[in-house]
């Protein structure tokens, strides 16, 4: 199954509106997804690149290892048949944060951002239209 996040175009990713229930009042309003992404390298050398990630405008700090590599998040990866499933790789949007919490507690704490729910989602959803693989652009090949 295709992420329904890889494909879509970043203008549109970046315009998405989120519904967040304040705790206090249980109103839901809207509100702009807080993170944006971006992977530095592009054509055929995206293992040269890093990521920059930004909340509120904010450049937030990764550690060194996590900078340069793949987020594992979910999508098809291939560039030469980038629309098999079968090729699909990384995880879904839940698995994900189970799987990080730990690392996006602390990049969240550093920055004082809001440790909840909706932050981790904003940011899996920011970051995975970006995400890579080595050999996904075949500039290795």
């Amino acid at each position: 199954m295709a992420s329904p996040y890889r494909g879509s175009s970043s203008a549109s990713l970046q315009n998405r509106i989120h519904c967040y229930r304040s705790p206090s009042r249980r109103i839901i309003m809207p509100m702009p997804d807080p993170f944006s992404v971006r992977w530095t390298a592009t054509g055929n050398n995206l293992c040269l690149g890093q990521w920059e990630i930004c909340y509120l405008g904010q450049p937030l700090d990764l550690d060194t290892v996590r900078r340069e590599e793949d987020m594992g998040t979910f999508g098809i990866f291939s560039y030469i048949f980038p629309d098999d499933e079968d090729l699909a790789e990384g995880l879904m949007e839940d698995d994900w944060i189970l799987e990080n919490v730990g690392w996006i507690s602390d990049l969240f704490t550093a920055h004082d951002i809001p440790f909840d729910e909706i932050h981790m989602r904003w940011l899996y959803q920011a970051i995975n239209p970006h995400d890579w693989r080595c050999g996904s652009c075949g500039g290795c090949l």
